[in-house]
């Protein structure tokens, strides 16, 4: 039997629908075993934590709150030191990750068009797999449904190598 548009684009639904709910689970596990971690914080603390025993939430909350104590020291000591010898710098969070790739697109001079170069790559990705899904979707071994999939993973795999080598 031949699946019908509404059932396919059903399934991708269903399946991002799941793909968020797995990814939204892990980030609360994630949070609970680092409470010290961004993901706890509570901006971006998973409303799932709310449903956690009392005791529990309080023994996160004394460790966060001790994991930022210790940081606040730290960066203390670090401006005394750094004002002391005369080199105070004011540094943005995010300068310590910054790595060879990075000091490439400064010295290229495309720091402002590196955020527009990597939504590009990720809709031409999709673009490919949606493609090799669509131009498929009707061959393989008495039209089974995964031989689409497996040729959209490959034509996704394709592109990304190609965006790899090619440079």
């Amino acid at each position: 039997r031949q699946w019908t548009l509404l059932e396919e684009v059903a399934v991708v639904f269903g399946a991002g629908i799941a793909f968020a709910g797995v990814a939204y689970l892990a980030v609360a596990l994630y949070a609970i075993r680092y409470p010290q971690s961004r993901f706890y914080s509570e901006k971006n603390r998973p409303r799932i934590l709310e449903y956690l025993p009392a005791d529990t939430k309080q023994k996160l909350q004394a460790q966060r709150e001790a994991y930022k104590a210790k940081l606040l020291a730290d960066w203390q000591q670090a401006v005394e030191d750094r004002t002391q010898l005369g080199a105070y710098k004011r540094s943005k969070p995010w300068d310590r990750f910054r790595g060879p790739v990075h000091r490439l697109v400064v010295k290229l001079g495309m720091e402002k068009y590196a955020t527009r170069g990597v939504l590009i790559f990720f809709g031409l990705f999709c673009f490919y797999g949606w493609f090799g899904y669509y131009t498929n979707r009707f061959n393989g071994f008495r039209q089974s449904r995964w031989f689409p999939v497996a040729k959209s993973g490959g034509y996704m795999l394709d592109f990304s190598l190609s965006c790899l080598i090619l440079p």
